[in-house]
């Protein structure tokens, strides 16, 4: 390939990714759904508030990682990871716009530690969007790796919008314009992939984020098919659910997915504007309609069952603590 073309494909390849990243963040309206909170939901609060300058709050999140003692927030609009307490408020930060390693470019992946918490409580990972790149950090700001880079190579990345980390240190994204599921290790050695373009099993249209559960399986939230699908780690498809709708099971543009400590699957609905929960193999488990939730993306789950939202729309993190029976349920159900 020619420099000429070779930089003529990396524009495309950008201008693609500006152009998703524009359309996934327009507000709409807010629908109406099949959901009913009776019983579920004990409390819900707010971390944080809007503000573009970034001075005291935040601007489009994207994401949330539980940190020990803290919460690290993909604030997207002002290209930056901030750190904050359990009231919201802003400890630290770092990022800013541009390619700089120290630098995060609408950074609008999903920033996780390793699912074991107390494990990887000396590191932080970062989707770096349009960098096209993946980010190891220390609990300090320290840039610890950097991997990926543009490309479709093995190894490289087209505008990675989230990722998880499974138990064994490996990080698996979802590499959102090349439409398929990369996976490194901890340091950053590429492994495998596997997934492209369409609308058949095992293919993905934007996939937008993955996890892994206990046993390895992997979940990716396939954004424009409007389903979950699971895999082995080497890319044999295991199961799928979803379709477009607004009924229970059902999904508009799914963005953010987690596990729990039972395997059930969260899932940000995001343009139906609530949560859903499911069974490892896709049976519903329940929805919940937070209030005043406004397309929701990124979110984490704390080991006390508590759940951490990345509301887009209203530029916080929407805490949402779950009743006694709630609990129980997700707990039965993953009997």
């Amino acid at each position: 390939m020619s420099r000429t073309r070779a930089v003529l494909t990396a524009m495309v390849m950008v201008l693609a990714c500006l152009a998703l990243t524009h359309s996934v963040n327009r507000a709409e309206a807010a629908s109406s759904v099949a959901t009913t909170n009776i019983g579920l939901i004990a409390k819900v609060e707010r971390l944080g508030t809007r503000d573009p300058s970034g001075a005291r709050g935040f601007q489009y999140v994207s994401g949330v990682a539980i940190g020990p003692g803290s919460f690290f927030v993909a604030d997207t609009g002002n290209h930056r990871l901030a750190q904050i307490d359990s009231q919201g408020k802003i400890l630290t930060s770092w990022g800013r716009y541009g390619p700089d390693p120290n630098n995060l470019n609408a950074a609008a992946g999903f920033y996780e530690f390793p699912k074991d918490a107390e494990a990887a409580s000396s590191s932080v990972y970062v989707a770096d969007t349009m960098n096209h790149r993946i980010l190891r950090y220390s609990m300090g700001g320290t840039l610890l790796a950097s991997f990926g880079g543009l490309g479709l190579a093995e190894g490289k990345l087209n505008c990675p919008y989230g990722f998880g980390t499974a138990k064994d240190g490996t990080v698996v994204v979802a590499d959102t314009m090349a439409h398929r599921i990369v996976r490194f290790d901890a340091d950053g050695k590429f492994l495998n992939m596997f997934g492209n373009f369409g609308k058949e099993p095992g293919q993905f249209q934007f996939p937008h984020d993955a996890a892994s559960d206990s046993n390895g399986y992997i979940y990716v939230s396939d954004y424009a098919n409007n389903r979950i699908q699971k895999f082995t780690p080497a890319g044999e498809l295991v199961a799928l659910w979803g379709e477009e709708g607004k009924e229970d099971g059902q999904m508009s543009y799914p963005w953010g997915i987690a596990v729990d400590a039972n395997d059930n699957v969260w899932v940000s609905d995001s343009q139906n504007h609530r949560v859903q929960a499911f069974r490892s193999n896709g049976d519903h488990i329940m929805s919940l309609a937070i209030p005043d939730l406004e397309r929701p993306k990124g979110l984490a789950l704390s080991r006390e069952g508590v759940i951490y939202v990345a509301d887009s729309g209203n530029s916080n993190i929407a805490k949402i603590t779950l009743t006694s029976g709630a609990l129980a349920a997700l707990e039965t159900v993953a009997r």
